[in-house]
């Protein structure tokens, strides 16, 4: 009985510890959805920059206007994405990456005056160690601030 409870407060303890950790690996989904949440609390700059691997180019991209342009920063309350469809994750070797991977999307965009936008997005994403870092950011050719963020 007595091993018994050792084990049971020894998994107990573990568990606490596991949940006390800020996120040390971030999932894909987890690293857009933190990366979505900073841009809609208008956390530009350096705050960005944890979001993005080291070979991604986003030193242009570090004020609002400048995000504004391709989300909508600075009027957007809020951000929601989802998987455009059952096969939207693809391998690639855009820009030159090897182990990359390419996840089409729907963007919804809540502005503060409650309007609803949404947008065609690809996230190209990359593993760094044991987290997955957002390389590029592809938004549809038809639409406002189209082009790529990388």
């Amino acid at each position: 009985m007595r091993r018994i409870l050792v084990s049971l407060g020894v998994v107990v303890w573990a568990a606490l510890l596991v949940a006390a950790c800020d996120r040390p690996d971030a999932t894909i989904g987890v690293r857009i959805d933190d990366f979505l949440d900073d841009l809609a609390a208008g956390n530009f700059g350096s705050d960005m920059e944890r979001h993005f691997h080291p070979d991604a180019d986003v030193d242009t991209f570090n004020t609002e206007e400048e995000w504004g342009e391709h989300f909508r920063a600075g009027e957007a309350e809020r951000y929601e994405w989802r998987e455009a469809h059952d096969d939207s994750r693809e391998d690639t070797d855009d820009y030159d990456d090897t182990g990359a991977t390419r996840i089409y999307s729907r963007v919804f965009i809540h502005t503060n005056d409650g309007e609803r936008d949404d947008w065609l997005t690809s996230f190209v994403v990359r593993q760094d160690g044991s987290d997955w870092l957002i390389r590029a950011i592809e938004i549809d050719d038809d639409q406002p601030g189209e082009g790529r963020i990388r």
